[in-house]
């Protein structure tokens, strides 16, 4: 960088400093833009270089890719049946239906099974809903509400999303849905199948 860009920066950050201070209320010393002008104008020693001590090339290691498996439907059904998600307390602040859903993602990752959350909003409804998805090698993509451990057979735009076993009520006409991978501090990232 040549002097003509350091004092473009120089001027540009005194600009910044005036409109930071100026906007929120801020101080800075009065000197700031002089400091940051002396600073860009300093002439500094030459630094040491160092030569490699070693000729051979550093040992890279492989980070193993996790392969997800799809299941049978009765090896979901018996994962299903030993995984005890469904028997955590709701809170709607605390613990609701995201994090039921993350549990059972996760849960079903430590055994290898592909799984990914999926996340539903409803038709003049403020508040979606997520649930769990998982690939099966007989039955194609099963949704599982992790809550209850029911399944839900049809997830289509315009549908209402009701349980297969008829036992819930129906939530609503869905609106749109997607795959998300998430955390529980509800931070989520489009998921592919």
């Amino acid at each position: 960088m040549n002097r003509k860009h350091i004092s473009r920066w120089v001027r540009w950050l005194g600009s910044l400093a005036a409109a930071l201070i100026f906007s929120t209320g801020c101080t800075f010393p009065v000197d700031f833009a002089a400091d940051i002008q002396s600073a860009s104008t300093q002439t500094r020693a030459p630094t040491e270089t160092r030569r490699p001590t070693s000729t051979s090339k550093p040992t890279l290691i492989p980070t193993p890719t996790t392969y997800y498996r799809p299941v049978t439907w009765m090896e979901l059904v018996d994962f299903i049946t030993d995984d005890h998600t469904n028997w955590n307390d709701y809170d709607a602040v605390d613990y609701n239906c995201l994090d039921y859903a993350v549990d059972l993602v996760e849960n079903a990752h430590e055994q290898n099974l592909k799984a990914w959350i999926v996340g539903v909003d409803f038709v003049g409804e403020e508040t979606g809903h997520a649930f769990v998805a998982f690939e099966t090698s007989d039955r194609g993509v099963v949704y599982v509400e992790p809550q209850g451990d029911n399944t839900y057979l049809v997830l289509e735009v315009g549908k209402p999303l009701c349980d297969a076993w008829g036992v819930y009520e129906c939530f609503g006409v869905v609106e749109s849905f997607e795959y998300v991978q998430c955390d529980h501090d509800g931070y989520c990232t489009p998921y592919s199948p």
